[in-house]
């Protein structure tokens, strides 16, 4: 059996993104820039998939609605009977996936070729997911 938990932290992505943008203000510095960036770049991920009403990694073990589960399977998370409803928190009985992702978490500038571990492992993920939908079809 996995072990599964809820995080509070991508609740409400919009309100946590304004909160770091009054905090650190407009920015006159590359070094402010990017470090505002990169505090705000995995709260537009997760609200864009709460606008999109679709599941994906927010980080390796945890989905955007706020699961995480703790498993050396690489499917474990989209198993999960555990996911939630963005905003309502409630049990989502039918949770519906992001496709593949290619390269979200990324400072401007940085090199095509680095891809986060987050991003590598959805598109393992929405790669077997497309694979058991054909298999089903």
């Amino acid at each position: 059996m996995h072990r599964w938990s809820y995080v509070t932290k991508y609740i409400n992505p919009k309100e946590t993104m304004a909160s770091i943008h009054s905090h650190k203000g407009a920015c006159s510095s590359s070094a402010c820039f990017f470090g505002k960036w990169s505090k705000q770049m995995i709260y537009s991920i997760a609200l864009k998939d709460l606008q999109e009403n679709l599941h994906s990694l927010v980080e390796v073990d945890t989905c955007s609605c706020g699961l995480k589960v703790e498993s050396k399977r690489l499917m474990a998370i989209v198993e999960s009977l555990n996911h939630r409803n963005h905003t309502t928190l409630e049990l989502d009985p039918n949770p519906q996936f992001r496709g593949l992702v290619g390269r979200r978490y990324h400072l401007p500038g940085q090199g095509l070729e680095n891809i986060s571990a987050v991003d590598l492992k959805w598109d393992r993920i929405a790669n077997q997911l497309k694979k058991r939908a054909k298999q089903n079809a």
